[in-house]
């Protein structure tokens, strides 16, 4: 088996740039939603090119990996919520999510599982209703505002107080992406260059 060659710091942060020149072309065609008023870090998260999905991520993008004991990595207790947008079915979305982060030995019927409550989440200043799955550690939603189809996983805050907007302006979710990744290597974020 051969070995991955490593990027240079400049190759990687090439790469990062192409990444975000492509999240800039597609994100005026397709919404994204961020929480209002949140006070921690936000930043884009998993980005399809296309319809979706494109995400936003609230609080440490680790928050959701466990390590093979099923403990939380350290400092990941506090609140963390990822916003997916896309054009599938929310609950189909959600049953699919729920299988993929599930670890063997759960006991959860990820396939089709009725929703535990329904919910009210504000979209803009209109009230939404999501259906939502309680899971040991957190929370999945999925609803629809308008064409959108808006899935939410959580942890650390309850659905009604959730409050999203449109994301009209992607830079400051970029800027805190490049930020966080920038950290993570022991690096100063370079800045994009195009």
């Amino acid at each position: 088996m051969e070995r991955a060659e490593r990027l240079s710091p400049d190759e990687f942060w090439e790469r990062i740039d192409e990444s975000e020149r492509s999240v800039r072309d597609s994100a005026a065609a397709w919404p994204s939603y961020a929480v209002v008023d949140w006070a921690g870090p936000a930043m884009v998260g998993e980005w399809a090119f296309g319809s979706g999905p494109h995400a936003i991520v609230h609080g440490n993008p680790l928050a959701t990996r466990r390590d093979v004991d099923d403990v939380v990595l350290a400092g990941l207790e506090e609140p963390h919520i990822v916003v997916r947008t896309g054009d599938d079915d929310a609950r189909g979305t959600v049953h699919r999510l729920r299988r993929a982060a599930s670890r063997p030995g759960d006991e959860r019927d990820a396939d089709g599982a009725p929703p535990d409550e329904i919910a009210e989440v504000v979209v803009g200043s209109t009230p939404v209703l999501f259906e939502v799955w309680h899971e040991r550690d957190g929370w999945w939603a999925g609803g629809a505002y308008h064409d959108d189809v808006i899935v939410i996983e959580a942890r650390g805050v309850e659905p009604e107080t959730i409050r999203l907007c449109r994301v009209l302006d992607i830079e400051p979710f970029l800027r805190q992406r490049r930020e966080w990744i920038a950290r993570l290597r022991g690096e100063s974020a370079e800045p994009e260059n195009g």
